[in-house]
């Protein structure tokens, strides 16, 4: 976005944002207005398959309204939250405040759990059965294929992107699953 700098970007998305909802609300007033005469059956004299007519009804009243009232909810968004170019919107709302908002309440919420694993060593910290298993919880969610091997699965080995288990029967790897008998 830094090559979008100039104030031309701005009001060029202000511009083309208005004139797309001045464009329906033009387009509504022009059918709304327009009367057609129609034939004595009101059709309009299109057939299809020697039996299907396409009828001249307008509009339901009901849809019109709902047009334009969907032309007035967009008007009154775009004055109060940020959406023609550079213009910030009555209420001061940004994506950036809501973003660093929820960041800050999350880092207050998982303070006190974080303090307890930052003031140790790693060496105590990697022997704590409560730090690993969240981190092997972590694991399994994000990366599948990390999840802890066991030690009584017969050539199993973890490396760096996935565990691998070599039989003696077969050339290529299969994935490690732990022992199911234990």
């Amino acid at each position: 976005m830094s090559d979008f700098t100039a104030n031309f970007w701005s009001v060029y998305v202000a511009g083309f944002t208005l004139v797309g909802i001045l464009a329906c609300l033009v387009l509504l007033w022009v059918t709304a207005r327009k009367k057609i005469v129609s034939a004595a059956d009101n059709t309009t004299g299109h057939v299809w398959d020697e039996d299907l007519t396409e009828m001249n009804n307008p509009m339901p009243r009901w849809w019109m309204w709902l047009f334009v009232l969907t032309i007035v909810f967009s008007f009154l968004y775009l004055a109060a939250y940020p959406g023609l170019g550079t213009y910030e919107g009555e209420l001061g709302w940004t994506s950036k405040a809501a973003y660093e908002g929820e960041v800050d309440r999350a880092n207050q919420e998982l303070a006190p759990l974080y303090a307890q694993f930052t003031a140790r060593k790693v060496e105590e910290v990697a022997g704590d059965p409560q730090a690993t298993s969240s981190t092997a919880w972590t694991a399994r969610a994000t990366r599948p294929w990390a999840r802890p091997t066991s030690p009584t699965t017969p050539g199993c080995t973890a490396t760096a992107r996935k565990p691998s288990c070599r039989s003696s029967t077969t050339a290529r790897p299969t994935p490690c699953r732990p022992n199911r008998a234990s």
